[in-house]
């Protein structure tokens, strides 16, 4: 894991804080528009399995980039717990979470 320099440009720290995450295996992306960071799964399907209609995998979204960039493992836990809650009778999209 990098220490993030908070003195650097948010992109900067956007981009070090997307590492971060990729190594947990956490896909994170941030918004400069709206200062939102979304994190999802970075294997799971686009799309969930074993639905009839077409449902979109689980995105979190979280602000400010701040407390993400301070706290990354944290949210990435809570984010984990959502998944985990939301496809509990799903074992095909749990399986991604290993």
């Amino acid at each position: 894991m990098k220490q993030i320099n908070k003195k650097l440009p948010i992109y900067k720290q956007a981009w070090i804080l997307r590492d971060n995450f990729k190594e947990i295996g956490i896909k994170c992306v941030y918004n400069n528009r709206n200062r939102n960071v979304y994190l999802s799964l970075l294997n799971a399907p686009l799309f969930v399995y074993g639905t009839s209609e077409a449902q979109m995998t689980l995105v979190g979204c979280f602000k400010p980039f701040s407390a993400v960039r301070d706290n990354f493992q944290a949210y990435a836990d809570k984010y984990r717990k959502m998944y985990r809650i939301l496809y509990s009778d799903n074992p095909e999209m749990l399986k991604h979470l290993e």
